[in-house]
């Protein structure tokens, strides 16, 4: 009897462990980072699950192993309410189908019901093992080819929490289908009646999971048009500015005229140094074919003026937004670096405060953005991070004799 329990208590943990790892994936979760986390969940929620069926009814069990499945998950990866939902619910559904299909397989090969095939351990043990494989080639195929999605949204956003709030109900919903199927299978013995149920139960869960895949995916495109309607909103004041310098130029020539006829020749080329500068700025700006990231460029740019740091911008190639991430979520990262370097140059010698940003984009290929300053020795753990999570990377150059350094975000581009 122990040993049975153990064994059993192993093959759940392979098996949970391995949906876990798939699911992560899928999301866009660092799985390396969360190896300890999988692995204690899923020997938690083995133990219980296995422990628990000797006291309770296998809907019962199943049911209290998904809730304490959610709990875990939500408290040992910290995962917000409605995304420990998503993934625990989708986890379970998709576990159901394929397992239920496996079973089919093996009954189709063999000559067994439905009924005898799921009671024999043997052809339960070789279903674990076949979806655990499974599950880890798809889980390597979807973070190669980089198909994965995130859940993680702002709180400023009403879509977003509305769809998350829509998938986490279909989510509930397919639980309550799984759990109505584990019942039909243990207190069932018409075979006929079992195939029925199972039928329509795999046909309501794959309609789950497409409405659940197609959800997430209208969500991405949701949070991206939002949030580009958020930051188009501020091209009004972008073009503002540009029209305020058109409408300067003719103060800046008067000025030019006055410097030249005082022959001050020092002033007129710290001046005319200003213009180029201004003028190189807006040249970048065009080249950037993107308005959300042009408009953030011109906002950061009055940012580091107010520090006295000088920021110039050079675009190689027709830049468009990464495929992996959306355009909110790139200058937000890209904010978040800003005020990593502003904060190291802001009480560095005049001299020493400069950011040279410089875009590198091929359409469909890597993008990479270099900003190049000084005294900048390191970024933080959370900048790297979230890079990650959206398929970026980024690499940080020091150079000790010159305080040079050379920050370089790259996106990979599509796999395919």
């Amino acid at each position: 009897m122990i040993v049975q329990l153990v064994i059993g208590i192993l093959f759940s943990i392979i098996e949970e462990a391995t949906t876990l790892i798939f699911f992560l994936c899928l999301f866009r979760y660092e799985v390396k980072e969360k190896i300890k986390e999988v692995i204690l969940v899923s020997v938690l929620v083995a133990i219980f699950s296995r422990i628990i069926r000797m006291y309770l009814d296998l809907s019962y069990a199943v049911l209290l192993t998904m809730v304490v499945f959610y709990a875990l998950f939500i408290l040992i990866f910290r995962s917000r309410l409605l995304n420990g939902i998503i993934i625990i619910s989708m986890a379970y559904i998709a576990n159901m189908v394929i397992t239920t299909i496996d079973y089919f397989i093996v009954t189709l090969m063999t000559d067994h019901l439905f009924s005898e095939v799921v009671s024999q351990i043997l052809y339960q043990i070789s279903i674990i093992l076949a979806n655990a494989l499974l599950m880890l080639g798809a889980a390597w195929l979807v973070h190669k080819k980089q198909w994965g999605v995130s859940l993680v949204q702002d709180s400023f956003s009403k879509v977003g929490r509305q769809i998350n709030i829509l998938i986490a109900c279909y989510s509930l919903v397919g639980m309550i289908i799984v759990v109505q199927t584990v019942t039909t299978l243990e207190v069932s013995y018409d075979n006929l009646y079992y195939n029925i149920w199972i039928i329509l139960s795999m046909f309501s869960l794959f309609l789950l999971m497409f409405l659940l895949v197609r959800n997430i995916q209208v969500m991405q495109k949701q949070m991206k048009m939002e949030e580009e309607r958020l930051y188009l909103e501020n091209l009004h004041s972008y073009t503002e500015e540009i029209k305020q310098i058109n409408r300067d130029f003719y103060s800046q020539t008067q000025t030019l005229r006055h410097m030249a006829s005082c022959q001050n020749v020092h002033m007129l080329v710290q001046y005319l140094d200003h213009l180029l500068q201004e003028r190189n700025f807006m040249q970048a700006s065009i080249e950037i074919h993107e308005p959300m990231l042009a408009a953030f460029l011109g906002k950061e740019r009055h940012v580091c003026q107010s520090y006295g740091v000088s920021l110039t911008v050079e675009c190689i190639g027709h830049y468009f937004t990464p495929e992996s991430i959306s355009g909110y979520q790139l200058n937000r990262i890209l904010n978040m670096i800003f005020d990593e370097i502003i904060a190291v140059l802001k009480d560095k010698p005049s001299a020493d405060k400069f950011i040279h940003f410089q875009i590198h984009s091929v359409i469909g290929g890597t993008t990479t953005f270099t900003l190049k300053t000084k005294h900048v020795q390191a970024m933080p753990v959370d900048i790297v991070k979230q890079l990650k999570m959206n398929a970026g990377t980024l690499a940080l150059q020091y150079d000790p004799d010159t305080s040079k350094s050379t920050i370089i975000v790259t996106f990979q581009g599509d796999a395919l």
